[in-house]
């Protein structure tokens, strides 16, 4: 009886692995997209105040950006923003800033009003907003 109770719920595990791990992959690529972000915030912030930045931190930094670009891009704005305002994205004009997540942050966090979709985009757009305001204030205006 012990024994058939344990490879059932082994059987269930075995079923639900690959899925953990995909949540567990999905999480951790938002954790490095968000670390990436503070990153870019430290240094607009620091660039924006007047403060030299040594040539070996841009060194260091530069090769980070193109990868955090395309982060930012294709996962958290056609991926996980299509996914979470249960709409493709709309870019506005054909420069690369019009496909970033932030520009589809600045795009709905003013819905605030009409049908029920508009109202939950707009409360999700400005929850996002408050988690990048504070490290780079004016960053989603």
């Amino acid at each position: 009886m012990i024994e058939g109770i344990l490879s059932g719920l082994a059987v269930k595990f075995i079923l639900w692995k690959p899925v953990l791990y995909t949540l567990l992959s999905l999480w951790a690529t938002v954790v490095v997209c968000f670390v990436l972000f503070l990153v870019y915030a430290a240094y607009n912030q620091a660039k924006s105040a007047g403060r030299k930045i040594p040539r070996f931190s841009k060194a260091i930094l530069g090769p980070l950006a193109p990868p955090a670009g395309l982060l930012d891009v294709v996962f958290l704005n056609y991926f996980l923003g299509t996914i979470i305002f249960l709409q493709l994205p709309k870019p506005d004009e054909k420069t690369f800033a019009a496909h970033t997540f932030t520009r589809r942050l600045q795009q709905l966090k003013g819905l605030r009003g009409g049908p029920w979709l508009d109202i939950y985009r707009g409360i999700v757009a400005r929850f996002f907003s408050a988690q990048l305001e504070w490290a780079d204030p004016g960053h989603t205006k």
